[in-house]
């Protein structure tokens, strides 16, 4: 049975996973219409909605014991185990997976501003070419991390607690 941060996670992954695939066809059309390009944006926004609320597993808004002063020592901290290493904390490691979506969600949003905001969407160059490349390289980043965490916690290798 998965814990509530396991299903949380579990669930916002889905969604990135979901954004990703909805974009996955247009964003690698060289030409977009307004259409496609106003869907491609409503994505990622709602991408990068949803990377972030991932982000909370690590790095929580403040909480209330916070905001008390309650020393960090006496607070609650994130621990994710590992099914098959039992008492090892996998924090560093999930940290470090969801660190990597957000860094690569981030260059895919920007990539895709100076793509959308370019002169001629029509134009070939070696430029426009270049940023296909990189909203490639980004998208495909972004999937694997989000996969990554997405199927241990799925398989029940991998149980949140926060």
């Amino acid at each position: 049975m998965a814990t509530d941060s396991s299903h949380e996670l579990l669930v916002t992954l889905g969604r990135i996973l979901d954004r990703l695939h909805r974009i996955d066809g247009v964003l690698w059309q060289a030409v977009w219409t307004p259409e496609e390009a106003l869907f491609v944006a409503q994505n990622l926004l709602g991408l990068y909605e949803q990377v972030d609320t991932a982000f909370q597993w690590i790095h929580p808004d403040a909480s209330i014991e916070e905001i008390l002063g309650v020393p960090a020592a006496m607070r609650g901290t994130p621990v994710a185990e590992h099914a098959d290493h039992p008492g090892w904390d996998f924090g560093p490691w999930v940290a470090e997976k969801l660190t990597q979506l957000k860094q690569a969600t981030r260059r895919l949003v920007q990539t895709y501003g100076v793509q959308s905001t370019g002169s001629t969407p029509s134009d070939v160059s070696t430029e426009a070419a270049s940023l296909q490349h990189q909203l490639y390289r980004d998208w495909t980043v972004a999937e694997h991390y989000a996969h990554v965490v997405y199927d241990q916690i799925y398989e029940g290798h991998l149980h949140l607690d926060s």
